[in-house]
């Protein structure tokens, strides 16, 4: 890692920062953290969102879940999965009839209302 990299080693999960004790220094930080509904009502200036992005760090299913996607009017949603069980993000946002416009090793991309 180069001089001065911030926030390379970043989750909220202890065992995927485990990896990294061996080879990296870093510190452990508290921040802090509102759900996606506190953070609606409270803290966002817009309602809606077109596209919703998550990354989380290992939160990212969990985060998923607690979105309203009906709510937010949300037509595009990109969630990094990091290969973890990827039908579950598909079978969430099917819901919300969304279908998968592409995927990689680490980001599914789904959508709704697409025009063809």
């Amino acid at each position: 890692m180069g001089q001065g990299d911030l926030s390379l080693v970043s989750s909220f999960r202890k065992e995927s920062t485990q990896r990294w004790e061996p080879t990296t220094d870093y510190q452990v930080k508290q921040i802090q953290v509102y759900d996606f509904k506190t953070f609606l009502q409270f803290h966002a200036r817009y309602k809606t969102a077109d596209f919703i992005t998550i990354d989380i760090e290992g939160l990212d299913f969990e985060i998923l879940c607690s979105i309203d996607l009906n709510q937010t009017q949300t037509h595009l949603v990109c969630v990094e999965h990091n290969g973890h069980d990827i039908q579950k993000y598909i079978g969430y946002c099917k819901k919300y009839n969304m279908e998968v416009i592409s995927q990689n090793a680490e980001n599914l991309l789904m959508g709704r209302n697409l025009r063809r």
